[in-house]
């Protein structure tokens, strides 16, 4: 149950990474977006494999312990599987793709009074954007997560 717990914590900490490491990188000057998102996804995959994997290795110091119960192979072999599930699941329940959704109910509703400009009807009808450094920094977390608890889960 603590296991679970600490893995879930993690997983809550690289999600928010996200919005802090983008912070920071807001405040350096890149000359395209691609810059800028390869700034984003560089700091943010290193920080997320900072927290998720030698996290749990400074969380479990003991060497013997590793395979005991809810210890290190355990908390990784637990780690890894999130990892790998996390993303489709966070694709299928994204919330932009509902919230979009749900004002273009309200907008439709209001019939012959909405206000709505074509620009602004367009960009509503348009899909979600994609934000590339937060795809890349995950499946390179979760790349260099697996590399590194390779030798010890089975």
């Amino acid at each position: 149950m603590i296991s679970g717990g600490a893995t879930v914590f993690v997983i809550v900490v690289n999600f928010l990474l996200q919005f802090v490491i983008r912070k920071f990188s807001m405040g350096e000057r890149h000359e395209t977006a691609t810059k800028m998102n390869i700034s984003v996804a560089l700091k943010l995959t290193v920080a997320r494999f900072l927290n998720s994997s030698l996290m749990l290795v400074l969380v479990n110091p003991d060497p013997k312990q590793w395979f005991n119960g809810g210890n290190l192979a355990y908390d990784a072999s637990m780690l890894v599987t999130i990892l790998a599930f996390q993303n489709p699941f966070m694709d299928l329940i994204s919330y932009p793709y509902y919230l979009k959704k749900l004002k273009i109910c309200l907008q439709k509703s209001k019939g012959e009074e909405c206000s709505l400009t074509q620009r602004e009807a367009n960009i509503l009808c348009e899909g979600t954007t994609i934000d590339v450094a937060n795809k890349i920094s995950n499946f390179m977390n979760m790349i260099m997560t697996c590399m590194f608890f390779s030798p010890i889960i089975p």
